[in-house]
């Protein structure tokens, strides 16, 4: 954990108080350093009784690294450029054979023989009470 920025924190016990958890959340903050920027929570679980379980999930831990300059970054790629070669002289064509092409849908038609009778059109003018509510309809 030493050198984090940053950590989520969970203490779970059953008989846990507050000041419990705040002892582990300064435990891994004197592990980490002062500069560990906190996020923690507490979990009541009774099946655990006296014991006390502490996840932490710490971020950071690389930002330490030397940061390179802008010049020595356009060094690094230059040199990488430099040396790439690409070839598209040896590249083979390649054909796809559809050997066993999917069958046709069977195209069904639909028929219905029945007649339509005694049909009333959808926009029946004299049923047109959209601006009355739903409770004054009735």
């Amino acid at each position: 954990i030493k050198g984090a920025t940053d950590a989520i924190i969970n203490v779970s016990g059953g008989n846990i108080t507050l000041d419990d958890a705040n002892q582990a959340v300064a435990t891994i903050q004197q592990a980490a350093g002062e500069d560990l920027n906190i996020i923690f929570g507490v979990s009541v679980n009774e099946n655990l009784g006296d014991e006390i379980y502490v996840s932490v999930i710490a971020t950071g831990l690389n930002d330490k690294e030397p940061k390179l300059s802008e010049e020595e970054i356009k060094a690094e790629v230059a040199k990488a450029v430099e040396t790439m070669e690409i070839s598209f002289e040896n590249e083979a064509t390649r054909e796809i054979l559809v050997t066993n092409p999917l069958p046709e849908e069977d195209k069904l038609s639909i028929t219905d023989e029945r007649e339509l009778t005694n049909t009333t059109p959808f926009d029946d003018p004299e049923d047109d009470d959209d601006d009355l509510p739903a409770f004054l309809r009735r």
